[in-house]
Formats: C-alpha cells, sequence, structure tokens
C-alpha cells in the first residue's frame, strides 16, 4: 500500500462536507494510507479559532493521521524547489513548497486540490482528488 500525503487544500475541502474530498479522505483514512505534514498542520491550525468546534474537529482528524515533520533534508529540497521556482519566475507560496520538500524527501505523492501549483515542481507525484475517487 502506498502511502499518500493530503495536503491543506484537501483536509478543507473534507472538513467543509465538499465532495469528493470527504469520499477521498474517508477511505484513504481507513485504508491508512495517508499522511500529511507539520506545514499543513500549521496552516490549518492558523485559520481556526482556538477553542471552536472546528478546532475540536481538526484535533480529532490529526489523531487518526500520521504527521510527517520537515526536517533537515526536506528542508533542502524544498530551498532547491524554491530557487528553481524563482529563478523561472513562477513561486508558489513557502507552504506548498516546504509541502513539497517533504514529499520530494520521502519519496511520496501529495494528493491536492491545488494541482497547478504542485504540478511546477520537477519529479513530485502530483495526484488530483477526483482520479482517486473509489469505485463503487
Amino acid at each position: 500500500m502506498v502511502r499518500q500525503v493530503v495536503d491543506t487544500s484537501v483536509v478543507i475541502s473534507f472538513l467543509r462536507g465538499h465532495s469528493p474530498a470527504v469520499a477521498w479522505l474517508g477511505d484513504a483514512l481507513g485504508s491508512k494510507r495517508v499522511v500529511t505534514t507539520a506545514i499543513t498542520v500549521f496552516e490549518l491550525g492558523l485559520g481556526v479559532t482556538p477553542g471552536s468546534r472546528r478546532e475540536q474537529q481538526l484535533h480529532q482528524l490529526f489523531r487518526h493521521i500520521p504527521i510527517l515533520a520537515l526536517d533537515g533534508r526536506a528542508a533542502i529540497m524544498a530551498a532547491q524547489v524554491e530557487r528553481k521556482l524563482r529563478m523561472e519566475g513562477r513561486p508558489i507560496g513557502p507552504a506548498d513548497v516546504f509541502i513539497a520538500g517533504i514529499c520530494l524527501s520521502q519519496g511520496l505523492p501529495v494528493v491536492t486540490q491545488n494541482v497547478q501549483h504542485f504540478r511546477r515542481i520537477p519529479g513530485l507525484s502530483v495526484v488530483p482528488i477526483p482520479e482517486n475517487l473509489p469505485q463503487s
């Protein structure tokens, strides 16, 4: 079973009850093939009110998803990605660059609804949500 890194856009859609994120992430959680990054945890934590129902939902969700850290190897890979994208005049923002660095360092694909940003990164496997829906 190949693990996949779920990014912030997918978790936000899941928490808002939007399909197909609900179907995909629900299935992925059940089969334990999904992980996320500390960067996604950070981004989501910024967007919630302390003590809110949404914050409680996040804490509950993160008890079921392993969280990958931004270690030295991932940081170096992220820096290489950022440098290349800046040289091309096509930056994507630090959070997505850090997520990409983690994915590249672990050899894992990123599952996202923000395909345009992540597809700019050479060597990164990008998986859009609609292509991952379980077949009924």
